[in-house]
Formats: structure tokens, sequence, C-alpha cells
């Protein structure tokens, strides 16, 4: 989609003067002469948190890459001279670190060390670093595949025999964020997210991510490229974090909300399936509606995006904001849907819903009590779709009364 130097260009603008910062890239392997920190191992240390990161990510459809920034602001909770951070088949072409209290001065990176066996960079400092508050720049690269984890490319037609459109989309759980991005790859690191997608203009497609569009304007004066910049997310897991562009095309409605408010949902297919979106739609909204009555809190974000994916390898997806689905879980054609493929969709839509509260809002900080979330997710949706549609007997059908 994009020149390589001209995107680089424009994601060295979106975050100031990211493409300085050369370092030393190593291995952090004792026998190239580095000697890793005792206290390394399989799971990040405390003493680094997150409080929010600002990543601008330019995907090239025609190289099969894409090209990022990111800005971390963190704490420094104890003296160090590394910062440990997950990455994972990302190039990284440049690492600034500066002192939150004074911007302009940097703090020397003397190299980044790759500890492949743990899917870690180690940011390495020439001299020690204080407690307190910092961000850390970084330029990189990845490649963009068609595995459906990670940030992938997927292709789709519209009709039998079309398969030249592009989309792009995530799947970020478990630990897939840091293949897109470096990260604090942990579902208890949560922090703000301020998401920016660079793309054609020219090109038809529409960006979506787990929050609003706050705007969209030009790269530069003389391009086609613009910049979609999302509203900040509230704190929230890597593993939740998504963004989708994609000529797809959406129905929107809308629910209400405790204190007055409109809150749009929408539910966005190919062309194609344009038609097959009503019953989901118009199901969300009541499950939507159920859940806030029921736990008398209200869906905590400004909209909620529900996203049929044509390669997508799990059922669904609850990333705050904008859920990811496999076509069939979502898509209702009136003409060829049975009753257990409409029981099915409504399952799996009151099932992901469940999950802004149970999973997203209130999460578990390591996945070994990811058997509660789901778990609350698993009961709450029969719950629902037994309130929706009484006649289905879910509750008693499903659940024990003993």
């Amino acid at each position: 989609m994009h020149y390589r130097g001209f995107t680089i260009a424009i994601i060295c603008l979106i975050v100031n003067d990211l493409c300085t910062g050369q370092f030393e890239e190593v291995s952090c392997d004792i026998n190239n002469g580095y000697e890793p920190p005792a206290d390394l191992g399989g799971r990040l240390s405390q003493d680094v948190l997150p409080d929010s990161y600002v990543i601008a990510v330019s995907p090239d459809f025609i190289k099969n890459e894409f090209y990022a920034s990111i800005q971390i602001n963190l704490r420094i909770r104890k003296e160090r001279n590394y910062i440990a951070l997950h990455t994972k088949d990302l190039v990284i072409a440049s690492a600034q670190l500066h002192e939150a209290r004074s911007p302009r001065e940097r703090i020397l990176v003397e190299s980044v060390c790759y500890a492949d066996k743990y899917e870690m960079i180690l940011v390495r400092t020439a001299g020690r670093m204080a407690t307190g508050e910092y961000f850390l720049r970084m330029n990189f690269s990845g490649r963009l595949t068609g595995r459906t984890s990670g940030l992938y490319l997927s292709t789709y037609g519209n009709f039998e025999y079309e398969r030249d459109r592009k989309l792009l989309v995530t799947q970020f759980e478990p630990a897939y964020a840091r293949t897109a991005f470096p990260c604090f790859d942990e579902p208890s690191f949560k922090a703000v997210f301020h998401i920016r997608l660079v793309h054609s203009a020219r090109s038809h497609y529409r960006a979506l991510s787990n929050m609003p569009i706050s705007k969209v304007a030009s790269a530069t004066s003389n391009s086609d490229t613009v910049i979609t910049y999302f509203a900040p997310t509230p704190p929230m897991s890597t593993y939740l974090v998504a963004f989708v562009l994609s000529d797809f095309e959406c129905l929107t409605s809308s629910i209400g909300s405790s204190s007055g408010k409109e809150i749009p949902l929408s539910v966005c297919t190919r062309a194609v399936y344009r038609n097959e979106v009503r019953f989901a739609l118009r199901f969300a909204a009541r499950a939507l509606k159920y859940y806030s009555d029921l736990l008398r809190i209200d869906y905590h974000l400004p909209k909620l995006d529900l996203v049929a994916v044509p390669d997508f390898a799990a059922g669904a997806m609850e990333n705050w904001g904008l859920v990811t689905f496999r076509e069939a879980k979502l898509l209702r054609d009136g003409a060829r849907t049975s009753y257990a493929d409409m029981r099915s969709i409504a399952l799996t839509v009151a099932h992901e819903l469940a999950h802004m509260w149970f999973g997203d809002s209130v999460t578990m900080k390591w996945w070994n009590d990811l058997w509660l979330s789901e778990g609350f997710a698993t009961y709450m949706q029969h719950r629902a779709v037994d309130s929706i549609f009484p006649a289905w007997r879910q509750v008693r059908e499903n659940l024990s009364q003993d």
C-alpha cells in the first residue's frame, strides 16, 4: 500500500524524532559476552510498569509487511539498567529512552538484546535508571502473515471466483500482541492505548479499533495517505487490543445507557453478506441491555463493533469494543440458517458480550485464572439467551437444576 521510505518518514512524524537512536543489537546470550540479569525469567518484573502506549501502524499489502512506531510511557519502581518487554518476530530499527521530567534529554541506550527463549528484548542503558517516569520510543517492522494470529493479512472475495481483496485484522489472545508491537504482554499489565492506523485514502478502507475514531488527518499535504486516530482506551490488557482495516460494510443501530447517551452498535461484514447481519445486530442490542440491567453497570465503552472475519481460527474473540467473529458465528442467511445455527450465533454473541464485563473490564492477573472469566461468560450466555428467547429453554436444557 505504501512505498517503504515514504511510510517510515510518516511514522517518524507521528512520534517525534523517532528515527534516530541507534544501538548495538545483540543476543542475550552469555556466549556473546552478555550476561543476562539474574531476575530475567519467563515472567516480567513488576518493577517496571507501563502506563500508556502510543502505537502507529502502517501496513504494506503488496510486500506483506508493516512498519510501525511506539511510545511506551512507563514507571520504574526499582533502580536498574535495563527494561525487559515482550517482542517476537519484529525488527527494531531504533530505540530512544527519555526521563519524563527531562524529555529533551536522552538516556543512552547501549544495546537492545534479544532473549528469544522468553520472547523478550532487553533495552540496556549505559547507566542505571533511578525510580521515576520514563518514555521508551521504538521504530520497528514486521511481516504480515496468513496464520490467523497476531497482526495478519486475510484475503477474500465478494463473489464466487473473487479472492483479491485484502483485510488487516488482529488476534492477540493469549500472547500474540508481542508479534505486532513491543509490549508488556501479560494480562496484569493494563495500560491506556492510543492507536493510529496509516493507510491510503483512495482504497475505501474502513479503519476500526477498540475505541471510536477521534480524527482522520492527511499524512502530508500532497499525498493520498491518511492517519486514522482513535480515542484513548481505558486501561486494558494487551491481548484485548484490536484493529481492523477493511472495505467491509457496517449496519449500525444504538443502545441506550443509564446516562441517557446512545451508544453506537455495529455489525460489519464483507458486502456480499450485508443482508445477513440483522439477527446478530438485534440480538446484541438486547443482550447488552440484559447485562446492563442485571449487573446495574452500563457497557463501559462509547461504541461496540462486531466484525465477521473470513479467516478466523476461533469462534470469536472478545476484544473490548471490537469483537471479532468467524463468519458462521455472526451471520444468518434466512433461507439457509437452521434453528441450531441461529442458536449457535446467539450463544456466541452472548458469550462475547458477557466478556465486556467479565474479562475485559475485570481481568484475571494471570492465565491460570482464565477458567473464571470463561466460566462466568459461559454461564451468562445461557442466562441471556434464556431471557431473550425463553421458548428455547436454554437454562433448563443446559444448566443443572440440582
